[in-house]
C-alpha cells in the first residue's frame, strides 16, 4: 500500500511546471503510477499548483498512516547499526522512507549520501 502511495505521489510531484521540459521523466512515472493516480495528476496538472499541493498533501497524510513495516524494524535491531546512511531517493516510489523511519523509531542516527557533494569533492 505504501509503495503504491508514493508511486502516487511521485507522479503528482511531477506534474509541477518545472517539469515542463522532462516529458520523459513524466512518462516514466505515469508508467509506473497505480490507475487511480493518473487521472488525478491529469485534474491537477490542469488547475494549477494549489490542487497539486493539496492532492499531495492529503495522500502524504495516507501513507504517513500506514504502519511501519515490522520486518524493516527487526533487521534494523537484529543488525544494530552505528549509523543508517541513504542514498538519494532516485527510484520510484522507493522503500528507503521505511528504513529512515524505522531507523528514526529506534533512534539510530540517520544520513543522506548526496552524489552531487560526492562528485564536487572527487573533482578538487
Amino acid at each position: 500500500m505504501a509503495n503504491r502511495l508514493r508511486l502516487g505521489l511521485d507522479y503528482l510531484r511531477y506534474q509541477h511546471s518545472v517539469f515542463d521540459t522532462a516529458r520523459k521523466l513524466r512518462d516514466r512515472s505515469r508508467d509506473r503510477t497505480p490507475g487511480v493516480f493518473v487521472p488525478l495528476g491529469r485534474a491537477v496538472r490542469a488547475a494549477g499548483g494549489w490542487s497539486r499541493r493539496l492532492a499531495s498533501g492529503l495522500v502524504r497524510r495516507i501513507e504517513r498512516a500506514v504502519p511501519d513495516d515490522p520486518a524493516i524494524r527487526a533487521y534494523l535491531e537484529a543488525q544494530r547499526p552505528d549509523v543508517v546512511l541513504l542514498t538519494p531517493l532516485i527510484d520510484l516510489g522507493s522503500s528507503q522512507i521505511d528504513y529512515l523511519r524505522a531507523a528514526r523509531a529506534l533512534r539510530i542516527p540517520t544520513g543522506l549520501c548526496v552524489w552531487s557533494w560526492i562528485i564536487s569533492r572527487a573533482r578538487r
